[in-house]
C-alpha cells in the first residue's frame, strides 16, 4: 500500500477543519480551480519536501490561495483558513505550522470593467512526518 501524499494530507486537514459551510468540499483543490467552478474556492500547494532534522521529520512550504467575489469576502475567509491549519493526523501526521502570513491580491479588471474574483494568499511553513 503506497503512502499518502503530503497534498493528500494537507486537502484532508482542510476539508476536516473547514465548516462546509465556508468553502464547500469540492472547492478545495490542489493547484488549480476550474473558472466556472463556485466561490468562495481554495486553492493550494505544496513546495519543498525537504528533510527538517535528523529522523523522518520533513518541512514544507504550504501556499494557499483564497479566491472570492470580494476582497472583503477573502478577508472575511483568511481566519477560516488560519483556523483549519492544525497539526494532527490525516494520512501522514502534521507536526506543526508555524510562519503564518497573508496577502491580498489587488483588484484585476476582466472584460469591459468587470471585477476578477479577489484573491487572498496565504503562506505557512508545515512540519510533518
Amino acid at each position: 500500500m503506497a503512502a499518502v501524499s503530503i497534498e493528500q494530507t494537507v486537502r484532508t486537514m482542510l476539508t476536516n477543519n473547514i465548516a462546509n459551510a465556508s468553502i464547500a468540499d469540492a472547492s478545495i483543490t490542489h493547484g488549480y480551480r476550474l473558472q466556472s467552478s463556485q466561490l468562495p474556492a481554495l486553492t493550494f500547494t505544496v513546495e519543498n519536501q525537504s528533510s527538517a532534522t535528523i529522523g523522518i521529520q520533513r518541512i514544507s512550504t504550504l501556499t494557499m490561495n483564497i479566491v472570492a467575489d470580494t476582497s472583503v469576502a477573502a478577508l472575511d475567509l483568511e481566519p477560516v483558513v488560519r483556523a483549519a491549519l492544525t497539526p494532527g493526523s490525516y494520512g501522514r501526521t502534521v507536526l506543526a505550522i508555524v510562519n503564518i502570513s497573508s496577502s491580498l491580491s489587488e483588484p484585476a479588471v476582466g472584460v469591459g470593467d468587470e471585477q476578477e474574483p479577489a484573491q487572498l494568499s496565504v503562506t505557512a511553513d508545515i512540519y510533518w512526518e
